[in-house]
């Protein structure tokens, strides 16, 4: 049974669908022209579902569409909505923040990201749902299997890129609606459910971990210690979930170009937690890939005005942002929030934790604190 929710928008009633179900030739034809493509009308389309497992949240899949004659709009395109059955109070607040950046930053955020059709997040429900442009032919990556060395490099230049361009800039330093760690999370609860989740950590977590990372996992501050340093001056617009679930590979002969999506939980942090991200948790790569990647990093940044910030703070800055990475990780594993994920997304996260360990004790990452009251 097709199942939507009714709303007015900018007057025009719309379903709004709650289920894949619900995306039809008909609201295809309405969502199209209420986001800007005048005249198009859609005869015909095939919904493809992605796999369980590629979306945390969310419901995904891809929409091949046919048009009828002279009212052609694009032969594909991506639906985004929440998935009903794993409600959490933050997707609310995650779709109408991705809409917003596709509306008022996408086209200048440094680096290409799909286009938005159509969007909307109902301000007094769950329901939402969101058109994207489909990158085919442009290759996602996995999180499950790493990436090559060129492809870390064309992900961390674009991601320098980005926050070359937003370093402390006016738009995001006065702009409330970009997350935050204390977004859904207030500093005593993070403190308390990352000291409850170090109490129920599996063994097999535990024990890879280094002495010196246990020692400090186990005090009171460690964590509120990384955010405070993390959400200081200087900022810039910081995409948290830089994975490779999230970035798509055109491998061309002149060089990879990548593009980005899910900014739901698009940011105002310093640079270091999205860099650890990717590098730290989803890449893969060795000791020496990884630093040759935040020189990298640290090069394409200084092409913008980012003031005097040198290549020890930006180093620094990756070892916070692994340390924010593993904090992450052992509130999501120790508190049970991965038990009942589809498999894929439970092998992501082992591999994640694996690898930040890794990073962690081979960057020294714990050093960094010392001399943080």
């Amino acid at each position: 049974m097709m199942r939507c929710l009714r709303r007015g928008i900018i007057g025009l009633t719309i379903d709004i669908p709650t289920e894949l179900d619900g995306i039809t030739p008909r609201w295809l034809s309405q969502a199209f022209r209420e986001g800007g493509l005048e005249g198009v009308d859609v005869a015909d389309c095939e919904v493809r579902p992605f796999p369980d497992g590629y979306s945390a949240t969310g419901q995904l899949a891809r929409v091949s569409v046919r048009y009828r004659p002279n009212r052609n709009g694009p032969a594909t395109v991506i639906v985004k909505m929440p998935d009903p059955s794993r409600k959490r109070a933050d997707v609310r607040g995650s779709y109408q923040r991705e809409i917003r950046f596709y509306k008022e930053i996408g086209a200048d955020a440094g680096v290409r990201v799909p286009r938005l059709y159509f969007g909307y997040s109902d301000s007094d429900s769950d329901a939402a749902v969101m058109l994207l442009e489909d990158l085919a032919p442009a290759e996602p990556g996995d999180s499950t299997k790493g990436c090559s060395y060129d492809e870390a490099v064309a992900a961390i230049r674009g991601l320098a890129q980005v926050h070359a361009r937003w370093w402390e800039h006016p738009r995001i330093v006065t702009s409330d609606w970009l997350w935050s760690f204390s977004t859904n999370w207030s500093l005593e609860r993070a403190e308390r459910a990352i000291s409850e989740g170090w109490m129920m950590l599996p063994e097999d977590y535990v024990s890879s971990l280094p002495d010196s990372v246990s020692a400090m996992v186990g005090t009171s501050n460690w964590f509120q210690n990384v955010r405070d340093q993390l959400e200081s001056q200087p900022r810039t617009l910081c995409h948290p979930d830089y994975r490779l679930d999230n970035l798509f590979f055109n491998h061309d002969p002149k060089g990879i170009e990548v593009s980005v999506i899910d900014w739901g939980r698009v940011g105002r942090l310093r640079g270091g937690f999205a860099v650890a991200m990717f590098l730290a948790s989803e890449s893969g790569l060795g000791g020496d890939e990884i630093r040759s990647c935040l020189e990298e990093y640290w090069q394409v940044l200084k092409t913008g005005d980012i003031g005097d910030f040198s290549f020890r703070e930006c180093v620094r800055d990756f070892q916070l942002g692994t340390l924010a990475v593993l904090g992450q990780r052992v509130l999501i594993i120790g508190l049970g929030l991965n038990a009942n994920a589809p498999q894929r997304i439970q092998d992501m996260r082992k591999k994640s934790w694996d690898r930040v360990v890794q990073v962690v004790e081979e960057f020294a990452c714990v050093e960094v604190l010392d001399g943080i009251p």
